[in-house]
């Protein structure tokens, strides 16, 4: 069984990536110990996928897979973006993030919107890749479900009627932005 690193404290993202990567030892920052927040300072989800990856891999040389993560709406100049986790602040949680885009969106009647994930595998410094998935969609009027976690309450998937809340979590890892880059993953592999 291939090891490798998760570097995230995130337990939502850990559960659905450990869900599709059952095949995988992942080792998890909690596993190891670290507890330090990793700054993401880049403008890109690409950017921050890696100061993740490399930050862990320089401190326990080993191979490591990182993601960065959010919601684009165009309707609002492509944000969240890298802000989705701190769209309505800082130290915002879930329901401030989309509480606040339903309200930047209240007045437009262009609600499509996508989650875009970029997976960073980092073997060593000269072996480093990027998985990208997306999940299309549109903004829902109000929350609703209780799985998932972020702005699943309001983000209905395209030719669906439910929110991605509303989803079972086997369903939503058979269609999700973040399955998608880990089947990618998981293909550059074989």
């Amino acid at each position: 069984m291939q090891e490798v690193i998760l570097a995230s404290n995130n337990s939502h993202k850990l559960k659905e990536i450990q869900e599709v990567l059952s095949t995988f030892n992942l080792i998890t920052l909690r596993n190891l110990g670290f507890e330090d927040d990793i700054p993401e300072t880049a403008e890109t989800f690409q950017g921050n996928a890696l100061i993740k990856a490399e930050t862990i891999y320089n401190i326990y040389k080993r191979p490591v897979i990182s993601d960065d993560s959010g919601l684009i709406v165009p309707a609002l100049n492509n944000k969240p973006g890298v802000y989705s986790s701190r769209y309505a602040g800082h130290d915002a949680n879930d329901i401030e993030n989309y509480t606040k885009l339903l309200l930047d969106l209240s007045n437009s009647k262009d609600r499509r919107a996508y989650f875009r994930t970029i997976i960073c595998y980092y073997n060593s410094p000269s072996d480093v890749k990027y998985f990208t998935g997306e999940l299309h969609g549109q903004i829902g009027h109000r929350p609703i479900g209780s799985n998932g976690f972020g702005y699943d309450p309001i983000f209905i998937p395209n030719n669906q009627n439910k929110s991605l809340a509303q989803y079972l979590s086997e369903e939503k890892n058979a269609i999700s932005h973040r399955a998608v880059a880990l089947e990618k993953f998981k293909e550059s592999l074989n």
